[in-house]
């Protein structure tokens, strides 16, 4: 199979991840995934700055709660920038002592900087162009109209290739072009996501057309976010499968070989064509000059006597050696017989192998079919599940508003009554303080909400993406099955063809034979003539004319006879080379394929191992219960991109005598006030929420948005 393959995308791993868990951990105490993530940022005019993560997660498949010492050896000359809660560090080693709950799950992080050490599964070539000419700042004084490229290029620095994953925040006031096709769009409120996914190497150029600058003159680029990930637990699992089919491929393919012993066996066939033209030929020429012999006769009659001697011995000799190949023909054709059965059943054999390889086939085609069924039902529970969040949405934010419109009333009522000033405000600062805890209680609910609705979008985007994939491997192995049906029928033919020469040749057989049987009685009649020629003379002179005749043309005969075995030679000469050739090209060229995918497949899987137990050489498990162990590899690059100001413009707003901010009708909820503090906190904002949902994409979530 290609590398099924011939490759898998992100969103197909933690599906297959989650399937085979399910069957491996059934009886163990723990499913603990271990995250390696090496997250580089680049800034411009700043530079890069690099962090590694690692993350663990243990999944409880227990009914009762169980004690967990979890950590990590961290390399040295490590700085520890964070840690989740709890932990203990004690020189390069940091970890937790936790207890998993009960079918439950916990996870554990740290975060260190480490000028020596990077893991690089992925390499990032970006180049920044501002109007065609390349750019290094955080601020570009431009106006509408302004152009910014951003290059992207990833190269893949891992034994196998890696998903990668690269989003983008599309913004207003911001005309946006691609190169590549994106895999998918999503939105969260106002706010819209675009991604590309895709395996091993990749090259993607986004432009940034500036069409609108807003009442500020000035907007800040949003940050695009690459992730890479790769499974090794699963990817090594997946390369070991292929490579046991194709040694059983090249098993079966070696099988072939005896094909060659019976080609070698028909030499012999070939052998006793060729002699039997060659004493045809010779038996020829004897009676032509047995002939030549009796012609002599008749100009010298006192010799008649003795020529009827001679002809007599020579008909005699003639009579044995017709007799002789009258016997070697039945042999000839009893070992083409056995031929043409050995072909008849070389071809049951190839036709028998074609069915169990199609069923073969059409089972794999039948499981990616089921895989395919399960994520639609996948897909329609995630329309469900979004059709309701998005009702709480609605519910939440109408509750807002009404609340809000209740408690406005309410400070009109207060301020139009009759009580004293210090009763109102001491009310109205009461109303005030509710209205902020409302406010930000609901704002953080509707904000967790939108979270919901965007992983929901994403995720089912993830799971398209998962079914297309499906639909290629299917398509693949329908392609492959069609291949090797046309290449064992082509044998087939091949080997029918061969069969129908051989027929044609043991019926040449059968007439050649009928023709000796002919000639012997022929030359039996001769020969009793000679016999009685010997004691009588006279008669003689005129049964030599006779005999003179039926020697020439029994030699004739000889001759044809002889010209006809000798084309059935090479007619089957160059049938059996052919078959041979065909037989030799297809299986050596389908075995040669299967052993080089093999040993391209050998040595990835050898250094996806060496990967994995260095990553593991970091990891630190103590617990009583039994546990499974997968390694996922990830390296995220945040690209920060400058903000474009408008600056002669901005200068003007500001040294006008209105200071007023003006409204922006474009605001996706941050006033933008120059490329000031909310601006940053915006990007900030961006690149938390892309990281989110690209982990959650990737490793699953247990829960509210299951």
């Amino acid at each position: 199979m290609r590398w099924i393959g011939s490759r898998l995308s992100s969103a197909l791993f933690p599906a297959l991840l989650a399937a085979i868990s399910v069957a491996l951990v059934l009886h163990a105490g723990f499913s603990i995934t271990y995250t390696v993530n090496y997250q580089v940022t680049y800034s411009p005019g700043q530079g890069t700055s690099a962090s590694i993560i690692y993350t663990a997660q243990a999944v409880s498949n227990s009914s009762y709660p169980q004690q967990l010492i979890i950590g990590f050896k961290l390399p040295p000359y490590s700085t520890i920038t964070y840690s989740s809660g709890n932990s203990t560090v004690s020189g390069d080693l940091v970890y937790w002592n936790i207890t998993v709950p009960a079918y439950g799950e916990a996870s554990v992080q740290v975060q260190f900087t480490n000028p020596l050490y990077s893991i690089n599964i992925i390499d990032l070539n970006q180049t920044l162009l501002v109007n065609s000419t390349s750019y290094d700042s955080s601020i570009i004084n431009g106006g509408n109209g302004t152009l910014v490229q951003l290059y992207l290029g990833l190269m893949s620095e891992s034994p196998v290739p890696p998903t990668n994953s690269i989003y983008l925040v599309k913004q207003d006031g911001v005309a946006y072009s691609y190169t590549q096709t994106p895999s998918g769009f999503a939105t969260l409120g106002s706010t819209s996501l675009v991604y590309w996914q895709s395996s091993g190497n990749y090259n993607l150029t986004v432009d940034y057309r500036i069409t609108n600058l807003g009442p500020w003159r000035s907007i800040r680029l949003q940050p695009v976010v690459i992730v890479s990930t790769l499974d090794t637990g699963l990817y090594s699992k997946y390369l070991s499968q292929a490579i046991a089919k194709l040694n059983s491929t090249i098993a079966q393919l070696s099988n072939y070989g005896k094909y060659n012993d019976l080609l070698g066996n028909s030499t012999e066939l070939l052998t006793e064509l060729y002699d039997l033209s060659t004493m045809l030929n010779y038996t020829a020429n004897i009676f032509k000059f047995s002939a030549a012999q009796v012609n002599e006769t008749t100009a010298i009659e006192r010799l008649i006597q003795l020529q009827a001697e001679e002809l007599r011995g020579a008909v005699q000799l003639e009579y044995s050696a017709l007799y002789q190949l009258n016997y070697t023909v039945p042999q000839l054709k009893e070992a083409t017989l056995r031929v043409m059965n050995n072909v008849s059943n070389i071809i049951r054999e190839i036709n028998t192998l074609q069915r169990e390889s199609t069923s073969d086939i059409i089972y794999a085609y039948g499981v990616v079919n089921s895989a395919n069924s399960t994520l639609a039902n996948a897909q329609f529970a995630l329309k469900q599940l979004s059709a309701t969040v998005n009702t709480q949405y609605n519910a939440l934010y109408s509750t807002y508003l009404n609340i809000t419109s209740e408690l406005n009333y309410l400070e009109t009522l207060i301020n139009e009554s009759n009580i004293n000033s210090t009763q109102r405000l001491a009310m109205l600062a009461a109303i005030s303080a509710a209205k902020t805890s409302i406010s930000t209680t609901l704002g953080l609910l509707l904000t967790e909400l939108g979270g919901v609705r965007q992983n929901i979008a994403i995720t089912n985007a993830e799971l398209s993406t998962m079914e297309t994939e499906l639909t290629g491997v299917g398509n693949q192995l329908s392609q492959r099955g069609v291949q090797l049906t046309s290449t064992l029928t082509n044998i087939s033919d091949s080997l029918s063809n061969a069969n129908s020469s051989l027929f044609i040749l043991y019926k040449a057989l059968g007439a050649t034979q009928k023709a000796l049987n002919s000639s012997l009685a022929s030359l039996h009649g001769a020969l009793a003539n000679a016999t009685n020629a010997v004691g009588l003379a006279a008669p003689v002179y005129g049964n030599s004319t006779a005999d003179s005749t039926t020697l020439m043309r029994t030699a004739e005969e000889l001759s044809n006879a002889s010209l006809e075995a000798l084309r059935m030679y090479f007619n089957v000469s160059e049938t059996l080379l052919n078959l041979k050739l065909a037989i030799n090209g297809s299986i050596g060229s389908e075995r040669a394929n299967a052993s080089l995918s093999m040993a391209k497949y050998e040595y990835e899987l050898e250094s996806l191992t060496g990967l994995q137990r260095e990553l593991e050489s970091y990891l630190v498990i103590n617990t009583t219960a039994p546990y499974s162990l997968d390694v996922v590899v990830t390296q995220s690059f945040i690209v920060n991109l400058p903000a474009v100001v408008d600056e002669n413009a901005l200068l003007s707003l500001i040294n006008s005598t209105n200071l007023t901010v003006p409204s922006d009708s474009r605001s996706s909820g941050i006033t933008r006030i120059g490329v000031g503090v909310a601006a940053g906190l915006a990007a900030g904002s961006a690149v938390a929420l892309i990281m989110a949902l690209s982990y959650v994409g990737r490793r699953g979530h247990k829960g509210p948005w299951i």
